[in-house]
């Protein structure tokens, strides 16, 4: 069930958001933020708000997410191409291949980022 809003939380609320940023969008888009918005359980204002927030931030959540995902590629190019070769791998070569991908992954995940973000002028 929904959290009710009482009008003191409204009050406070709004006591601190002083500030509007808006957009104007297609019927289509709108209806698609709504549908964003009721998948997370929150009214469209909120979910833009939070939204906003979060890329203010920098985004961190996909960021973790893009260092984990290049974390495996990066293992998989570093152990699959010896065993392709028919070589086998130490536990030891293992370990260390390991050890040096979760060392680098976030650094070359907000590399990955940075670059996106500007060559899209962000």
């Amino acid at each position: 069930m929904p959290k009710l809003i009482s009008d003191k939380n409204v009050s406070e609320r709004n006591q601190r958001r002083c500030f509007t940023a808006s957009a104007k969008l297609t019927e289509e888009e709108f209806r698609q933020l709504e549908l964003r918005a009721a998948r997370a359980g929150k009214r469209v204002g909120d979910w833009c708000r939070d939204l906003i927030l979060r890329e203010l931030k920098g985004n961190e959540l996909p960021d973790v997410l893009l260092a984990e995902l290049l974390g495996v590629r990066m293992i998989l190019l570093n152990l699959l191409g010896p065993v392709a070769r028919g070589e086998v791998v130490s536990d030891d070569t293992f370990q260390k291949v390991i050890d040096t991908v979760d060392q680098l992954k976030m650094k070359r995940a907000l590399e990955r980022v940075s670059e996106e973000r500007v060559g899209k002028g962000a």
